[in-house]
């Protein structure tokens, strides 16, 4: 999707979600709501990560040192980013409820949505409008295969 319609829209529309759909965990009320919330959380997440390799694929396009530093930084993100979101989201619990950690991460990744918007570049001269005839050519029947295999992959491990 993010080579179609353009990586940096994907971006920070799975920013956006990831926003919402963290607000609306906060609002949980039983554990099926919270299971099918925390799957979107993980869909956003996953929605994110190739369209931001390839923007800073894109960006960077001969092998230099500055290269290999920004993909460092980007690899650093997430064991910091799990570090630190367990740190603050127990200080938010703990000072305030579960829910809280939730509406933490909800109001740092508005923050990130909007910072996107003006400083990730466009690294695509090229893409395709948000149609019908484009949303027909996609292989649905595939990815829902992809996606069941891997859910029941992932299911079976744990």
């Amino acid at each position: 999707m993010a080579d179609t319609f353009g990586r940096r829209p994907l971006l920070i529309f799975s920013m956006g979600a990831f926003a919402v759909s963290s607000l609306v965990a906060g609002f949980a009320t039983n554990p099926m709501y919270m299971d099918i919330l925390l799957g979107l959380l993980g869909l956003w997440s996953a929605a994110a990560v190739p369209p931001a390799v390839g923007i800073l694929g894109a960006a960077y396009e001969r092998p230099s040192r500055r290269k290999n530093f920004a993909f460092a930084c980007f690899s650093a993100g997430n064991p910091l980013g799990g570090v630190m979101g367990t740190i603050f989201s127990g200080i938010a619990a703990h000072l305030f409820s579960w829910r809280a950690s939730f509406y933490l991460m909800a109001m740092i990744y508005v923050a990130f949505f909007f910072a996107a918007m003006w400083t990730v570049p466009k690294t695509q001269a090229e893409t395709e409008g948000f149609s019908l005839e484009t949303i027909k050519r996609f292989d649905w029947f595939g990815i829902l295969l992809s996606m069941a295999g891997i859910a029941l992959f992932c299911s079976s491990l744990t």
